[in-house]
């Protein structure tokens, strides 16, 4: 049985933000309450597929939303796993949340944890599995500048798996030091030959601003997007990122 992989990541107040504005995410979607499913199985084994090193400005989140995917034997064990991140810091650990993609569809939105101080940190990720105790210690690098220097205007794409059918998504965050953002436009390409979409634009603590956007893919593949976000004074900013579809 092929393993199930999990993208790890921190959520603060976006899912909430976005749903207030209707914009659907994970914490909106409606569950059936009348559907128990069964217990799953523990895992036999946890493993660590890929770490992604964590970049950020001082008293702004760290720029990367999944710092760690894993995989489980069986892959139903996922849903047992209990994820602790210490920052290194000395903040207190935090729990993460764990999106599988793969049948599952979730996105894991990109606000994470805010470095006080300039520096390198190492963040220590504790994976456990609930109903054997069976633990997974992974760290990853976090280098975070002064926001002095840091450009005026910068952003990044957000790379997402999903399924083909998915509609709302975090493609980009952007950091817009001179501008109004209430007044800045977005837009989207998915990379399918479909027409380019305007970005919904919401702005969250630490100043960051986070451009969603909705779409279905025609069929499963791997697909680059293009947000491209332009302030008020005309400045613009291109950013890429990947949408891995999947049936």
């Amino acid at each position: 049985m092929r393993p199930r992989t999990a993208v790890i990541g921190i959520v603060s107040g976006t899912a909430l933000a976005l749903s207030a504005l209707g914009v659907n995410s994970l914490a909106s979607r409606p569950r059936a309450a009348h559907l128990v499913a069964p217990a799953p199985a523990a895992a036999t084994s946890i493993t660590v597929v890929a770490t992604h090193k964590l970049s950020g400005v001082a008293g702004r989140p760290v720029q990367d939303a999944h710092p760690v995917e894993v995989s489980a034997t069986p892959d139903v064990a996922l849903i047992n796993l209990l994820v602790m991140v210490d920052w290194g810091d000395g903040t207190a650990p935090v729990q993460a949340m764990v999106n599988t993609y793969t049948p599952d569809v979730a996105t894991v939105l990109p606000q994470s944890h805010s470095y006080t101080d300039v520096g390198d940190y190492t963040a220590t990720i504790t994976i456990t599995d609930r109903p054997t105790k069976t633990t997974v210690t992974t760290r990853v690098a976090a280098t975070v500048i002064d926001p002095a220097d840091a450009p005026r205007l910068s952003g990044f794409g957000i790379n997402l798996h999903g399924a083909t059918s998915n509609c709302t998504m975090i493609v980009a965050e952007v950091y817009d030091v001179d501008d109004d953002v209430s007044s800045a436009k977005a837009v989207v390409s998915f990379g399918d030959g479909s027409s380019d979409t305007a970005g919904v634009l919401l702005s969250m603590a630490g100043g960051a601003n986070i451009i969603a956007g909705c779409h279905h893919w025609p069929t499963v593949g791997d697909y680059t997007m293009t947000t491209t976000y332009t302030s008020p004074s005309g400045a613009t900013l291109v950013m890429t990122s990947t949408y891995t579809a999947k049936a």
